[in-house]
């Protein structure tokens, strides 16, 4: 039962509830929103604002390479490939000199990986979809496979 006697649901029938989320209208919206990037797209990979190692520099230009193909490099996606680079780049430079890394930048490394794999792309420089499938001589077959034999 709801606050005033009612429940919910004959709440959202009779149109009266507070709580939009709950209509599918609302989450067809929602989904919208989340696949719509309000900043515009580049069309060239940018400069790095800030010096990079090495190391931090191939990641910058692979990420922002596979980002730019993808349509999805945006000044703020750049900043977390940045963010990513520096960080693999300190953490890098501290493993070649023998030391722990710091957390620090373990942390940075992770939030920033969290930010540009929420946008769903390819983590393979160069995908592969001749991949043989390490359990097949088992009798398992691929995931490919099976999608390909029920389409």
């Amino acid at each position: 039962m709801g606050i005033h006697g009612q429940t919910d649901a004959a709440k959202i029938a009779a149109g009266k509830t507070l709580d939009k989320r709950s209509t599918e209208e609302a989450r067809a919206r929602q989904a919208l929103e989340r696949s719509v990037i309000p900043f515009p797209r580049l069309r060239d990979v940018p400069e790095p604002s800030i010096p990079l190692s090495e190391v931090g520099r191939k990641v910058y230009d692979a990420w922002s390479r596979r980002l730019c193909d993808s349509g999805l490099l945006t000044a703020i996606t750049s900043g977390f490939i940045e963010q990513l680079a520096l960080a693999d780049g300190a953490i890098h430079d501290q493993s070649a000199a023998g030391k722990t890394p710091s957390s620090r930048y373990m942390e940075i490394r992770r939030g920033a990986l969290l930010k540009l794999e929420s946008l769903n792309v390819d983590h393979s420089l160069v995908p592969d979809p001749d991949k043989q499938n390490r359990f097949s001589r088992n009798g398992f077959p691929g995931r490919r496979a099976i999608a390909a034999g029920a389409a």
